[in-house]
């Protein structure tokens, strides 16, 4: 039988409240829940040792209340249901990126927040994919718009790394890129690794580029 934890955490929102949550470990089906007045996610603690473990369970402290910081006074109750929705946005951010970006190793706890609240004050996400999917350097049309060949001018070496594990880029995607690049291109692939090889293997990129490095010096 799997041994059930409850770890208490806390999220930075945007507004700049933070908000504690005690989240229960396993489970695959997400449940929120919310306390009432008066009171806390401290409350739940029953549920959260006594529900079916098929559940994933996070219990919100909301602003003002339990751990959670009460910076700025609330005027209506939605100031509290915004705070809300701003919260599981981070944790769908969480999930996303467990799911893509550090699908074998994670972060330590703290610094794992840190990046999740780092990440979240992107604010040109929509016309950074915009130019992402403009951006074609290659000689060939990628279903958008033409190719300019300019990877084919590239004449310094260029090493190209990729996760063995990585759900994000392809490994079609870096034989492309390889390919455009031509000659002046060294691929590596790292061994169990995803998208985050600076999470999965850090010593093994850091090794990885300095052999490219002091293999591509120039002689004194």
């Amino acid at each position: 039988m799997q041994v059930i934890t409850v770890q208490l955490k806390k999220v930075k929102l945007g507004n700049g409240e933070t908000l504690a949550y005690r989240e229960r470990s396993g489970g695959h089906i997400p449940l929120v829940l919310i306390h009432g007045n008066m009171t806390s996610s401290k409350h739940w603690d029953i549920v959260l040792d006594r529900m079916d473990e098929c559940y994933k369970i996070y219990a919100v402290d909301m602003r003002g209340f339990g751990e959670s910081s009460y910076h700025r006074g609330i005027a209506s109750i939605k100031d509290l249901s915004d705070d809300i929705k701003d919260w599981v946005d981070g944790l769908g951010l969480r999930a996303l990126w467990n799911a893509l970006i550090y699908s074998h190793n994670q972060p330590e706890e703290d610094r794992y927040e840190e990046y999740i609240d780092d990440m979240r004050t992107q604010r040109n996400l929509a016309h950074i994919y915009q130019a992402l999917n403009m951006f074609n350097i290659s000689d060939v049309y990628n279903g958008l718009v033409e190719g300019t060949d300019q990877a084919a001018s590239i004449s310094i070496p260029v090493l190209v790394l990729r996760g063995d594990r990585d759900y994000v880029i392809t490994k079609e995607m870096t034989e492309e890129i390889v390919e455009d690049i031509g000659e002046n291109a060294t691929f590596v692939e790292l061994k169990n690794s995803g998208h985050s090889p600076l999470i999965d293997d850090v010593d093994q990129l850091l090794q990885t580029m300095t052999s490219f490095l002091q293999m591509k010096e120039e002689p004194a």
